[in-house]
């Protein structure tokens, strides 16, 4: 739960929102439910040799907030309930976590690496929306096709990645797996 008060404390302190809009940010942040997201990213720090984990804290801030971002889009396919509002709040969501992890930058050391970490996150966002896509418009599809373009399987590889790269001591032939 070390996150959650990192995730209230910026969505309190970052951009100019209206006080509704960040009641509506926070009711859809899941607050003191264990978090798989957040601990994936401490464990890719330590398999990746990294100590002090709470340096990356905005890393798993970022990643939860993705997260959360993409189960307002698969409210607004699935329930199209508020859809308007539910749209608006995953992408300033979404915005939010693009935030976070460029506090990350100081930690990777390497404005290298703090691209590479961009780059995870972007292509991350990317394929979670060919998913969507390919759920709402591609019915049908091959679920090998599926799981190759969606997230599934890629979800996770993307956070190791972005996560291991915070750190500048990781063993050659993982960071020449991250390139």
């Amino acid at each position: 739960f070390v996150v959650d008060p990192y995730v209230e404390n910026f969505i309190n302190s970052h951009l100019d929102l209206s006080d509704e809009i960040k009641t509506k940010m926070l009711e859809r942040y899941r607050f003191k439910k264990p978090k798989l997201r957040p601990a994936q990213v401490r464990f890719a720090c330590e398999l990746a040799g990294g100590q002090g984990w709470k340096k990356v804290i905005p890393l798993c801030g970022a990643i939860e907030l993705k997260d959360t971002s993409y189960y307002c889009a698969d409210d607004v396919f699935d329930k199209n309930k508020n859809s308007k509002m539910i749209y608006i709040i995953g992408n300033l969501l979404s915005v939010m976590a693009n935030l976070m992890v460029s506090e990350i930058e100081q930690v990777a050391n390497s404005k290298e690496k703090f691209n590479k970490i961009y780059k995870a996150l972007f292509a991350l966002n990317s394929q979670i929306y060919q998913g969507f896509y390919i759920d709402e418009h591609m019915r049908g599809t091959d679920e090998s096709y599926y799981m190759k373009k969606a997230y599934a399987y890629n979800y996770w590889e993307h956070i190791l990645k972005m996560a291991a790269l915070c750190f500048n001591h990781i063993h050659l032939s993982v960071l020449k797996w991250l390139i």
